[in-house]
């Protein structure tokens, strides 16, 4: 009993810490309305942004159009929204992926020490010295082609009206797939930092085995610094996603992200003749929004947890 009061209180601190923080709050709510805008807009727009509508082209913000118009004609609002939602999709699941590899990389590493750890670590070196966005390039080129000769053979779901959902993938496991070292070096540090204390040598004692002691004693007591660098990595990852999208290297219309949409209309304002401010300026200032509010958060969280 006198454990699971101790547990609870340290819970209710946690939560009462987020609390008192202004600002990590505001974080919180504003990247939940990003969230429910760039699910509900889209879904519920009145307006295709698959079809162009020429007569409504360059058209200023209004209240029929709140973020205007673009070179086809298309609702910049929706529009936003929709590229929010990939952007979103792939920065979320690509930190999954980062902090799933991360931890088992960094807990076998720090669990084991030793030898074993050594050489692990130095791999994480060599890989930290690698030029990331040559090989996120590589890879987003060469296995989109493949995609692309895949789906466009195909029928149904594989059909070529779904190789976006491919290049969507791709872009999630590139930047997943990159992003994970950090995150094993602070799960290493955890791990050694746990390894012999009382209760792991308690376990011990008792005849756990490897594998529970890891997963079931020690793994449960770093999820705090995991949460907090997760948070913050989130961000990391969409700007980055955004930045390869801006390049044309991304997921490709009709179903860009952010990224992509920004490149496009900045190409568009450049070609018209007036200053369509809008066409970048309103996804630019989502974008921004969207990692200030995960940032924030994630400062909170590391606050809260007091994570240092």
């Amino acid at each position: 009993m006198a454990v699971m009061k101790k547990i609870r209180s340290r819970q209710e601190q946690i939560i009462l810490r987020f609390r008192k923080n202004k600002l990590a709050l505001f974080g919180l709510i504003g990247f939940l309305v990003i969230v429910l805008l760039a699910i509900g807009v889209p879904i519920f727009s009145p307006y295709d942004i698959s079809m162009p509508n020429l007569p409504q082209r360059f058209q200023p913000p209004s209240l029929a159009h709140p973020f205007g118009t673009d070179a086809l004609g298309m609702d910049m609002f929706t529009k936003t929204f929709a590229g929010l939602r990939i952007t979103l999709v792939v920065g979320i699941l690509a930190t999954l992926i980062a902090v799933v590899i991360g931890i088992i990389y960094g807990s076998i590493s720090g669990y084991i020490a030793g030898k074993t750890d050594e050489f692990m670590m130095a791999l994480v070196d060599i890989l930290y010295g690698l030029p990331f966005i040559a090989f996120v390039i590589l890879m987003v080129f060469v296995f989109r082609d493949y995609g692309r000769l895949f789906f466009a053979g195909s029928s149904g779901f594989f059909s070529s009206s779904n190789l976006y959902l491919w290049e969507i993938w791709i872009m999630t496991l590139a930047m997943g797939s990159i992003s994970w070292l950090t995150i094993a070096r602070i799960v290493r540090g955890e791990v050694m930092g746990l390894r012999n204390l009382e209760f792991v040598e308690a376990a011990y004692a008792l005849g756990c085995s490897h594998k529970r002691i890891l997963f079931i004693h020690i793994l449960p007591n770093i999820l705090g610094p995991v949460i907090v660098y997760a948070t913050l990595t989130a961000p990391n990852v969409m700007l980055f996603e955004s930045f390869i999208s801006f390049l044309g290297l991304g997921i490709q219309p009709p179903h860009p992200s952010l990224g992509r949409i920004i490149s496009d209309d900045a190409l568009a304002r450049i070609a018209a003749t007036h200053l369509n401010w809008w066409l970048f300026f309103f996804p630019g200032l989502v974008l921004a929004f969207s990692l200030f509010c995960l940032n924030i958060l994630g400062d909170g969280l590391r606050d809260a947890l007091d994570v240092k």
